[in-house]
């Protein structure tokens, strides 16, 4: 909205998270305050020359969320002078290799210390290659930026794309501001890059945002551990991944029930039994079911998760050190995790290891305990879910 000149006020359920707020400030001192836009000219040169309201170049606190770090650097970039990102916790430790090697091959400007982020462009038009096995953050950030480029932007995946669902909602979102991106498929009929056409630009538009599965499963997981608990504002048509909750539910016993977008989880008498999960394309769903697991007759077996290791906090050594603090019998394993059920956990003091996700994983692994849950870091919730203890205790949980 911002690039299209338009306010975030426009944009119906805009949840005002940690990380939205960041991205919403960032966005605001690229493009000038309130968002208000910038000028865009090629001149002579082809070059994209675009001056933000408030000015060329300056500094952007990303906090700790990793999606504001990368979605903003290509904008920025495109914006001319000299952008300098910081952030707080373990964000300037998680991997910017894509972006280093892009802006190298372009002769762009890319620094990275322990303390800061520095660039400066512009990107120019045409092809560049990246890696599919990487946070689809990168796609999605190059995609937003290409727009502003001078002419048509081409991306190549050079190994197959893992969160596919992430970045078929860039295009969705691109699409609804007035830019089409062209979804290039390869032989296999998979995702092999996409094509942003020249002479693009976004256009303001109403824009309504569609619920979070990836926030969902938390209370889905809770209702299959017997919490009277529905879920409302989702679509079981979503692009996001993170729908597919459901089915691994399912197929570890659960009851789903859905109408009007509303979606509930029961369990079944029959008790949870274990699964296979290949986390590859839905990292941030295996806290809840990690959790959810616990309480599952058999072994369930996470594979694929080994990025989990670059968030916030390790996510993999967190969920098994914390979990296990409860009693459960949880170990890491290179790329994931191996969880054998029981029918209770025994309960205790956890820390949510400053991660948002952590925090809110132990909440639903609380409702097996035989005994009270003491959290340490409960507020970490507040990055991406501010009102998550709100919403839990409503349902009558601890």
């Amino acid at each position: 909205m911002a690039l299209a000149g338009g306010e975030p006020a426009n944009i119906e359920n805009l949840g005002r998270s940690e990380d939205v707020e960041a991205t919403l400030s960032g966005i605001a001192e690229i493009t000038g305050a309130g968002g208000r836009g910038g000028a865009v000219d090629y001149g002579e040169s082809g070059i994209a020359e675009i001056t933000g309201a408030g000015g060329r170049g300056g500094s952007v606190d990303c906090g700790e969320s990793g999606s504001t770090l990368r979605f903003l650097i290509p904008i920025a970039a495109m914006h001319g002078g000299d952008w300098v990102f910081t952030g707080r916790g373990r964000l300037l430790e998680r991997p910017q290799s894509v972006y280093e090697k892009i802006f190298s091959d372009c002769g762009a400007v890319f620094e990275h210390d322990r303390n800061r982020i520095r660039v400066r462009g512009p990107l120019p038009a045409g092809l560049y290659e990246m890696p599919g096995d990487v946070s689809s953050q990168f796609v999605s950030g190059l995609l937003l930026a290409s727009p502003l480029m001078d002419g048509e932007c081409r991306i190549a995946l050079s190994s197959p794309l893992e969160s596919a669902g992430y970045a078929a909602l860039t295009v969705d979102v691109m699409r609804a501001f007035g830019v089409s991106v062209e979804t290039v498929f390869g032989a296999d009929g998979k995702t092999a890059g996409w094509r942003a056409p020249s002479g693009a630009r976004y256009r303001e538009a109403p824009y309504g945002v569609e619920g979070d599965w990836s926030q969902a499963a938390f209370f889905l997981c809770a209702g299959a551990l017997g919490a009277d608990v529905a879920v409302s504002g989702l679509s079981a048509k979503s692009a996001q991944d993170d729908r597919r909750v459901t089915e691994i539910l399912e197929g570890m016993g659960v009851e789903l029930r859905s109408a009007d977008g509303v979606f509930s989880a029961r369990p079944d008498p029959g008790g949870l039994r274990g699964t296979r999960i290949d986390a590859r394309d839905i990292p941030d769903i295996v806290p809840p079911l990690a959790a959810l697991a616990c309480f599952a007759e058999g072994t369930t077996h996470f594979v694929g998760a080994g990025r989990l290791r670059l968030k916030e906090s390790d996510r993999l050594a967190a969920l098994a050190g914390e979990l296990s603090k409860l009693g459960a019998d949880i170990v890491e394993t290179p790329d994931g995790l191996r969880v054998r059920g029981k029918p209770k956990l025994r309960g205790g003091d956890v820390s949510a290891r400053g991660d948002h996700r952590i925090a809110m994983a132990l909440a639903v692994a609380s409702l097996g305990c035989e005994g009270p849950v003491r959290l340490e870091g409960a507020e970490s919730v507040g990055k991406s879910y501010p009102c998550f203890w709100t919403d839990w205790e409503c349902n009558g949980e601890r």
